[in-house]
């Protein structure tokens, strides 16, 4: 069953003529001997993403915010003890944006310097 999302119609089948392209064979996904004899596919894996899949065990690991900050932060807003400093916020924006390359600024916030 297709979902139809407002406008755009369901997708149709593959096309049956490739036009000016020739037609590719489809690849097989059997458990059958390649086509080409007893060559087999391999795939190896570079020393890069070696590395990439380590660190990213070890950043799975690590907690997305500080517990004990968040439990005082959460404590102060219950008890109305909590202060937003706005210009503090506002500072930290302007911060934000002008810790990225000219180029990437267009949020409109600021003028390009």
């Amino acid at each position: 069953m297709a979902n139809i999302i407002k406008g755009i119609p369901p997708r149709a089948g593959p096309p049956t003529s490739q036009g000016p392209h020739p037609q590719r064979a489809a690849p097989s996904h059997g458990r059958g001997r390649a086509s080409s004899g007893n060559r087999m596919d391999t795939v190896s894996i570079t020393s890069t993403a070696a590395s990439l899949h380590d660190i990213e065990s070890i950043l799975t690991g690590i907690p997305v915010a500080d517990a004990e900050r968040v439990d005082v932060i959460r404590e102060s807003v219950a008890d109305g003890s909590y202060r937003i400093n706005p210009r503090r916020i506002a500072d930290k924006l302007i911060q934000f944006e002008f810790s990225y390359p000219q180029g990437h600024r267009n949020a409109g916030f600021l003028p390009s310097a």
